[in-house]
């Protein structure tokens, strides 16, 4: 599962959250869900704790508003909430998480050890295990729905296209350029004195001088602290007479004084680029997560409607007209954690924007998601300054945030627009009093109906109504996976590698029967074995191809394996592709040395603890002792794989030979796997001797019925090569 999402709570708020779900005494039942029971108290406890935490944020009014919107919810939320844990723990190793849990919360509250967890504990009369249920609902939730539909989400290199298109303008980058300034200001009766300092300093920068040590000896400018540098600036982004300058002066060349009205300006041109515009493979990766964000919002509000319905909720009548608002009585309501309202009103969360920023929010969110939250800019772990622009975590990196590059503002001023660098950036420096490069930077200025949005939605927020929440950390989540491992035992199941990942698969088989070797052989382990080496690589996420060795009559087998369709929980109702492969047996004196094959595989996944699957097979010549058999083999393999965990399974196989040569057995193999995300281990039972497509597929060379099976396994790891 990969890296949880790390919980920054602030030191000693973790103490004052409510008890977990079921932890409470014996008392009325509000609602059950499945076998959970959500209590009177448990109810009071999580109502008592969304106060606490709105009206830190809220005053008056607003905060009656607020507390009434939130307790509308605040069932329904729970409901959720107990659902996706429910869920989760069919899904993900459960102990794990919470080790994982603790040993992050110990970090993040300066902990040394358990003994100083559990003396803090007893403290606050809280169990370890109570601790761990309290931050089980502060994470699991947002990473069940990372799983079951973030991840889902694809996009098609058509989408990709079509946005780009109709979104032109926003990839075409201004000619811009690089300046160092020394600014001398002045007033009517200084003009004078200012002049003639400044041509004494332009003529100094010309003779040689070292402009840098010209700009820390003169200019009056916020820029002396960067040495002068401003840029890269767009014409627009410069006053009048600064950008004439500024783009006819030869680059390494100093300007002559250059009087805006307030200041004259001495600058040299350090860097000068032309208009450009961005071709869809520099803006790719923004496209993407720009189309799969606007794809989120419709699967999310679909999944919990799933949810509801496939799972057994029960309200006391009593506390019926508590369940305002559900995901089927108010369809697109319910939010995702941390995109807009907290799940169940959880503590450490924000309860996300509400009347008045709320009704502002959407269209400023969309706009802030499209044209600001980028790779290389403001979206993800590694965004500029720490600031991130999607819509999940606008308020929690922006509001009330002090701003790196100017200590005076904030990055988002509740009320105050002009107070709020993320707004001032977007103005032309000649409507504002920053000085700094206009953003989006790189990138079309937003139109002048998109900025008076940003504002009022600054504007409309109460202004003592936000504290500074707490940031976030993502995990990468892993690809969906409907079988284990790419192989079930021999036949190829349908899923890919994913593109830029490597695999690397070890297969082995005992030479003979497990029966007939008994203990005294370990099985098998003193007659040798028949073993398979394989490299496979991602061309994309439905391309594979690969290349395997075994000892097993020399046989050397490439293959291409295309995935076009996966199964998806939004229509797609099962997986298809094709596998093509060419076999050459290199072992002297064999006949039909090269052999073809074509495999259809046809795989559809049921309630998440079962998959089958069908593989139709057609292989050239597989008879390698009778060069006069031109005989082709056609078998129907089929399997299933079922789990018992999230990480084990067992697995049968079965491939009957319709047509054709064929050996005196049909295949037959059993195996039981357990899996990670980047690694599996099976071990098998199986009545063929060799694990390649034209070795497998006429049939096995032992009888099952007279418990005829040869005892081995498979490994195999997935390496990420291309990020």
């Amino acid at each position: 599962m990969g890296v949880l999402l790390l919980l920054t709570l602030p030191p000693l708020t973790w103490l004052a959250l409510p008890r977990p779900l079921g932890a409470a005494m014996v008392d009325e039942i509000v609602a059950k869900v499945n076998n959970r029971i959500i209590t009177k108290s448990e109810l009071d406890e999580r109502t008592k704790a969304l106060e606490r935490q709105l009206a830190q944020q809220y005053t008056g009014d607003e905060l009656d508003r607020q507390l009434a919107d939130a307790k509308d919810a605040l069932l329904a939320n729970i409901i959720t909430e107990a659902l996706l844990i429910e869920r989760a723990e069919t899904i993900f190793d459960m102990d794990k998480i919470r080790q994982s849990l603790i040993d992050d919360f110990k970090k993040q509250q300066n902990i040394a050890n358990d003994e100083e967890l559990e003396k803090a504990l007893k403290d606050q009369n809280l169990t370890r295990r109570e601790l761990e249920e309290q931050l089980i609902r502060l994470a699991v939730p947002s990473e069940i729905i990372n799983y079951d539909v973030k991840r889902k989400i694809s996009v098609s290199e058509a989408e990709q296209q079509q946005y780009y298109d109709s979104h032109k303008e926003g990839w075409a980058t201004a000619a811009n350029v690089t300046i160092r300034e020394i600014v001398l200001p002045y007033t009517a009766a200084t003009r004078d004195e200012a002049q003639k300092r400044a041509q004494d300093v332009a003529a100094q920068a010309k003779g040689g001088a070292d402009f840098i040590a010209l700009v820390q000896q003169n200019s009056e400018a916020g820029t002396r602290e960067t040495q002068g540098l401003l840029g890269p600036l767009t014409r627009q982004e410069l006053n009048t007479a600064l950008a004439d300058a500024a783009f006819t002066v030869p680059v390494g060349q100093t300007s002559d004084p250059i009087d805006t009205g307030r200041d004259f300006h001495v600058i040299r041109v350090e860097a000068r680029n032309d208009a450009t515009v961005k071709t869809l493979a520099q803006v790719r990766d923004q496209i993407y997560d720009a189309i799969r964000n606007e794809k989120f919002k419709p699967r999310f509000d679909a999944y919990l409607k799933r949810l509801w319905k496939e799972n057994h909720i029960e309200i006391s009548p009593k506390y019926e007209n508590l369940l305002v608002v559900s995901p089927l009585k108010t369809p697109g309501e319910m939010n995702p954690p941390g995109e807009g309202s907290s799940l169940g009103g959880l503590p450490g969360q924000s309860a996300g924007p509400r009347p008045a920023d709320a009704d502002a929010f959407p269209a400023v969110g969309k706009i802030l998601q499209a044209r600001c939250a980028m790779p290389a800019c403001h979206a993800g772990l590694k965004a500029a300054e720490g600031l991130r622009l999607e819509t999940a975590h606008v308020y929690r990196t922006a509001v009330n945030v002090p701003a790196h590059s100017d200590k005076t503002l904030l990055r988002v001023s509740p009320g105050d627009p002009d107070g709020s660098l993320l707004y001032l950036r977007l103005l032309e420096p000649s409507h504002g009093h920053y000085r700094g490069p206009r953003m989006p930077k790189g990138m079309a200025p937003l139109s002048d109906d998109e900025i008076a949005q940003v504002r009022k939605w600054i504007d409309s927020f109460p202004v003592s109504a936000w504290g500074q929440p707490p940031s976030a950390e993502e995990e990468e989540i892993p690809r969906d996976r409907i079988f284990q491992d790419a192989y079930l035992t021999n036949l190829p199941t349908p899923e890919t590698l994913g593109k830029g990942n490597m695999a690397f698969r070890f297969e082995h088989r005992f030479r003979d029967a497990a029966r007939d070797a008994g203990s005294q052989e370990l099985w098998g382990l003193d007659s040798g074995a028949n073993i398979s080496l394989e490299l496979a690589y991602g061309l994309g996420d439905p391309f594979e191809m690969g290349l395997r060795r075994t000892n097993l009559a020399s046989d050397y087998e490439g293959y291409f394996k295309w995935i076009p369709a996966r199964q998806t929980d939004e229509g797609t109702p099962m997986s298809f592709g094709l596998r093509g492969s060419f076999a050459n047996a290199r072992q002297n004196g064999l006949a039909n040395r090269d052999r073809f094959s074509l495999q259809v595989i046809a795989g559809h996944q049921f309630w998440h603890f079962a998959s089958l699957m069908l593989v139709p097979t057609w292989v050239t010549t597989p008879d390698g002792l009778d060069a006069k058999d031109s005989r082709a083999t056609l078998a129907l393999g089929a399997g299933g794989e079922f789990r018992l965990t999230s990480k084990q399974a067992l697995t049968l196989e079965y491939v009957p030979q319709l047509r054709g040569y064929e050996n005196a057995y049909q295949g037959f193999s059993i195996g039981y796997g357990i899996a990670t995300a980047r690694h599996a281990f099976q071990l098998v039972l199986t009545n063929t001797a060799g694990s390649h497509t034209d070795q497998y597929a006429p049939g096995g060379d032992l009888n099952v019925r007279d418990a005829g099976l040869r005892l081995g396994f498979n490994i195999s790891r997935l390496y990420a090569l291309k990020h």
